[in-house]
């Protein structure tokens, strides 16, 4: 299929649909060249939070981007007023494929023809939902990993992409402060996650075999690598829930079944089977998290109900970090 590239792009809107930890952070990119950046959530405390923090990011990303110009971030309660005129449509819902393919069939009736439509999802090639749009050379996956900090955007096909809509992408992207990697063959993970799976199932077994707490973990990856922050705050700024999902799939492709997932099946065997240590440990942390957190929280309080976390949010006055601002290993107290 031909797909016609969209003009006046300097001028046309910009959509993002979801504003959680990461539609808020591509919006906050996003809104680096003049446009009006709309950030659509059904949620009005989500989206209100969204623009509020996409807003008060701006200026610091903004006075380290050069060229760059103020756009208008504006919350948006209607999925067919954020798309309209929008030259490009950012998807950044949780990582239900069912969902996701809802969402396309939605994006592809209400957007402009010449719209780019774009998935985030860490998780699904977009030729998984491919079926959901009319012209799949349109359709693609950018996948944002924690800009403004972390900046690179990888760029996959649906496997009908049209060229020239990547080349649009790769020319566009490092003018919103932004790196973008072609990938260039379809894979569950990208680049980054491929590499970034190993870590996790690693680091995560080393705390569920007793080797280390997670702080010690956190405190020699940082000091041995000069990477900040360390595996666990990084799982932590992602969401437990996100991080158990890929592990789980991770497990399933390595032949092993998780019992220890937070969500319920009819489909489960009664035969026991292989299960990785990272699985469970996961599995057990978001399991700890939200028990605790329903017994102190208002059943109104969904967000930060779902927010499982390994380390407290605020950290004890008390705690000694190294030179690099890692927790010392030494010192370490809040193990999980």
């Amino acid at each position: 299929m031909t797909f016609k590239l969209p003009e006046d792009i300097a001028t046309r809107p910009i959509a993002i649909l979801g504003a959680g930890t990461l539609g808020r952070r591509i919006a906050l990119m996003l809104a680096t060249r003049g446009a009006e950046v709309r950030l659509y959530a059904r949620s009005a405390a989500t989206r209100d939070a969204g623009v509020a923090f996409a807003k008060e990011q701006l200026p610091a990303v903004l006075a380290k981007l050069p060229g760059s110009k103020a756009g208008a971030i504006v919350g948006v309660d209607d999925m067919a007023t954020a798309l309209k005129d929008a030259w490009i449509v950012f998807e950044s819902v949780p990582e239900d494929l069912e969902l996701k393919k809802d969402i396309f069939k939605q994006v592809d009736a209400l957007s402009d023809a010449d719209a780019i439509l774009a998935s985030n999802s860490s998780s699904y090639s977009s030729s998984a939902f491919a079926d959901s749009v009319k012209n799949p050379a349109r359709l693609l996956n950018t996948h944002f990993l924690m800009p403004p900090e972390i900046i690179p955007v990888e760029l996959m096909s649906c496997g009908q992409t049209d060229p020239a809509v990547i080349q649009l992408l790769v020319d566009l992207l490092p003018g919103y402060g932004l790196t973008p990697y072609v990938v260039q063959r379809e894979s569950v993970g990208f680049i980054f996650n491929r590499v970034w799976a190993a870590i996790k199932r690693e680091t995560l077994a080393v705390v569920a075999e007793g080797v280390a707490s997670a702080e010690v973990v956190d405190a020699i990856y940082c000091q041995a690598t000069g990477v900040q922050p360390g595996p666990f705050r990084l799982m932590d700024a992602v969401g437990l829930d996100v991080v158990l999902k890929s592990i789980e799939r991770d497990d399933t492709a390595r032949g092993l079944r998780c019992f220890c997932s937070t969500s319920t099946t009819s489909s489960r065997s009664t035969t026991p089977r292989a299960i990785s240590p990272a699985t469970a440990y996961c599995a057990n942390s978001v399991r700890y998290s939200r028990t605790r957190c329903e017994r102190s929280m208002s059943s109104r309080d969904t967000a930060a109900r779902n927010s499982s976390r390994f380390f407290p949010r605020h950290r004890p006055k008390a705690e000694s970090r190294s030179r690099n601002g890692c927790v010392s290993a030494s010192k370490a107290r809040n193990s999980p």
